[in-house]
């Protein structure tokens, strides 16, 4: 089954008031009233009891229709906020200085709550729902201090997930490292790669290259620049190649707490973090990165400095000397790197 026809099946619902009955046509002329039979000798009843009684049941039976419809996804309801959880998987990032969100409150208050959301009955907490999608919707209900109107589902959690993901796709796509986070949570959740590539919406390989990117990236700088929604993999794997220096992500963890940092929008935010880790990470600047020389009576050797290591060049008059240059290399580089481990 496709993710839309999956999705379709989850929203699939029943009208709630049934079809009017067209009037009959009058016919030419009145039947005649039937004359009582003498012999129905049945007691009477107070009319206004029985009145009362009908009226009584109807109310019930609309009562349990309304339920019905309710358990079956049929039916939109208005519901206190307070009584609402967040899904239990998490794929936006809030941002505060989202002017998005600002207009759907401002649309809201004018217009009313256009599109309801989707909420099922919450699997453990008795009397609460949770969501599967419309969040935003719920926080700005949540905000306006007014109920949020909501089709009320009963979803398995894959469903729930699938749904989830479906709905931001439809409406307003997810960042990439929004995706590649709720990837990654649903990764830590157990669920299968198949349900993951469903939910997110990429294929097999993009959810790999997603998937390296969030568990490089420490999730409190990634929450603290927020969506970035300009900023696609290239430039965040740039950033994760910048944070893997003691030095570059010290210097991102130093931005993302100075006051004026949270004042910007998340992709400048973005953009000042990716600037201090390149500037400070151990290979981030290449460009003002003096090398190194080496000179002596058999050659000299060059060790540069690149955005992704060093390289080391050797020129000797002597060919004997470059070949015990290299045979002596992987020994000393064991040694070398048995140091640095050593270090910490």
């Amino acid at each position: 089954m496709s993710r839309k026809s999956a999705v379709d099946a989850i929203m699939m619902t029943k009208p709630t008031v049934p079809a009017p009955a067209m009037p009959k046509k009058a016919s030419a002329s009145p039947a005649p009233a039937q004359a009582a039979d003498p012999a129905d000798k049945r007691p009477t009843t107070n009319n206004g009891a029985v009145g009362a009684v009908r009226k009584s049941m109807l109310q019930l039976a609309e009562k349990a229709r309304a339920a019905d419809n309710i358990e079956s996804g049929s039916a939109i309801v208005e519901i206190d906020t307070a009584l609402v959880d967040g899904s239990f998987v998490s794929d936006r990032i809030t941002d505060a200085t989202d002017a998005s969100f600002a207009a759907l409150v401002k649309s809201i208050t004018e217009g009313g709550q256009q599109v309801p959301i989707l909420v099922r009955f919450h699997p453990t907490e008795k009397g609460r729902y949770q969501v599967a999608f419309g969040h935003r919707r719920l926080r700005a209900a949540h905000s306006l201090g007014i109920k949020v109107r909501a089709i009320v589902k009963n979803l398995t959690d894959q469903e729930l997930v699938v749904a989830q993901g479906h709905e931001n796709q439809a409406r307003r796509d997810l960042s990439f490292i929004e995706k590649a986070l709720f990837a990654m949570h649903l990764e830590a959740l157990g669920f299968e790669r198949a349900v993951m590539v469903q939910a997110v919406g990429i294929d097999d390989s993009d959810l790999t290259r997603h998937l390296k990117v969030a568990r490089n990236i420490p999730e409190n700088i990634v929450r603290a620049i927020g969506p970035a929604p300009k900023a696609g993999r290239a430039r965040w794997l740039s950033l994760m190649q910048a944070l893997g220096s003691d030095d570059g992500l010290a210097a991102a963890e130093k931005a993302i707490t100075e006051p004026s940092f949270k004042k910007k929008d998340s992709d400048s935010r973005f953009a000042v973090v990716l600037k201090v880790a390149t500037q400070q990470g151990s290979w981030g600047a290449p460009h003002d990165a003096k090398p190194i020389v080496w000179k002596g009576d058999v050659g000299t050797a060059t060790v540069k400095r690149t955005s992704k290591g060093a390289s080391l060049s050797l020129e000797s008059d002597n060919p004997k000397f470059a070949e015990f240059v290299v045979s002596q290399m992987k020994a000393k580089l064991d040694e070398l790197h048995a140091a640095f481990r050593a270090q910490g």
